[in-house]
């Protein structure tokens, strides 16, 4: 197997290097090592990376070859259990191929492996998977029948959530209303029925999502779901009834990003004042927050935001607050990935001077972290330093990493974004 999936590497990277003619050889090298392959199992799987390989490349027809081979294979597997995972998973490649057809016929042969699975538990999973590709290919009424056929509540209930999603998204609200009344566990019902009303405040639908809020028993879930129809209010100019809402928001999190979207909403509207009296509550709401780091995240936001609608004296002040909670935070590593994060906000908002100073903070912070953490801790300074196009600051930082092979790779990815930003010259 490793042979086949080593030919299969090498022809995708022969066609990032513009060599079609050599690629194909390689597939197909890919495929005959398949045959020496001596389970059914690996031999499905192989040619299932292989046929993915070539639908990467746009040989559309050819992985439909090397698909129905794998398909041919895995109904050669013995144990039930193995034989259904490989035909869910060929499946799932199918759609990603955009072959529904084909894929909603692989899962009903996964279907009838998995009826003949004998654990209850290990039939109940892989109904789950299934009933979810299903719900992938829209086939929502087998991938209920499916559902049904689940033993075990709480699996069942995870399964018809997973359903329910997909017939909002699929914008089928009054049947994904009827499926998640029928969820028999609290927070799966929850998740449900707020994945409903976010789909339908995206859909304008604002009266029914607000009708729907009230069956949300969890309160985060709940607070999301408040949280993008008081979003979508704002883009309505419904500023009012939006400020109403965000107010209902029991998570002062949630509360707080609802209340920055329609403050946003509001300067766009050229609402200046009243803009900044949301951003004032925003910042009051913030307080609210316990923990430091989403503390933070929200007043970054904030800051961010301000910036944008040319608030740039109140944004440095969020932006001080929000040094001041990534000094409170006790963990080192968690300290140093908050004052990147503060950094990168500032340079995204041109105070370049002051988002160097926090990424010195950060790598001092960093320096304190054991070992193999801190390590990550300077890769992800480096990574971000590269993204602002601070090169040269990203290989000061790339210098004091610890571990040689991960120093070594670092050296790499800022070459490769070197000479990207160089035009690819030497």
């Amino acid at each position: 197997m490793e042979r086949s999936l080593a030919f299969k590497g090498v022809a995708e990277e022969l066609v990032r290097a513009r060599q079609p003619d050599h690629a194909n050889q390689l597939f197909s090298l890919a495929i005959q090592a398949t045959q020496k392959i001596k389970g059914a199992s690996d031999r499905s799987w192989a040619l299932k990376e292989i046929a993915e390989g070539l639908t990467k490349i746009g040989q559309i027809d050819r992985a439909i070859e090397v698909f129905d081979l794998a398909i041919q294979n895995a109904q050669e597997i013995r144990s039930a259990t193995a034989r259904s995972e490989a035909l869910r998973r060929i499946a799932e490649a199918l759609v990603k191929a955009g072959q529904i057809d084909r894929a909603t016929k692989v899962l009903n042969l996964a279907i009838k492996a998995a009826l003949k699975i004998e654990d209850k538990l290990e039939r109940s999973g892989m109904f789950i998977e299934i009933a979810e590709g299903l719900t992938k290919v829209r086939q929502f009424d087998l991938a209920i029948q499916i559902a049904q056929k689940i033993e075990d509540k709480w699996r069942r209930s995870y399964a018809l959530w997973k359903i329910t999603s997909g017939l909002a998204r699929a914008r089928q609200f009054d049947r994904a209303i009827k499926v998640a009344q029928e969820i028999e566990t609290p927070m799966e019902r929850s998740i449900a029925f707020s994945v409903i009303a976010e789909e339908l405040a995206k859909a304008g639908r604002i009266d029914l999502a607000m009708e729907i809020a009230p069956k949300i028993e969890d309160e985060f879930q709940h607070s999301l779901a408040l949280k993008e129809i008081a979003g979508r209010l704002a883009k309505e100019k419904q500023f009012d009834r939006a400020i109403k809402v965000a107010q209902k928001i029991k998570d002062a999190r949630k509360r707080s990003f609802a209340l920055i979207e329609i403050a946003q909403a509001l300067a766009e509207a050229k609402q200046f004042d009243r803009a900044i009296q949301i951003f004032n509550l925003t910042i009051q709401t913030t307080q609210k927050i316990k923990d430091a780091r989403e503390r933070l995240l929200v007043l970054v936001e904030t800051a961010q935001a301000l910036t944008k609608v040319g608030q740039v004296d109140r944004a440095i002040q969020i932006f001080n607050l929000a040094i001041q909670d990534a000094q409170r935070i006790k963990d080192a590593e968690e300290r140093s990935f908050a004052l990147v994060e503060i950094a990168q906000a500032l340079a995204k908002t041109k105070q370049i001077d002051r988002a160097i100073q926090i990424f010195n903070l950060a790598i001092q912070t960093a320096q304190k972290i054991e070992a193999e953490g801190q390590d990550w801790a300077l890769i992800e300074i480096v990574n971000v330093l590269l993204q602002l196009g601070q090169i040269d600051r990203a290989i000061d930082v790339a210098k004091i990493i610890g571990n040689p092979i991960y120093r070594l790779e670092t050296f790499a990815a800022i070459l490769a974004e070197k000479r990207k930003r160089s035009g690819g010259s030497n």
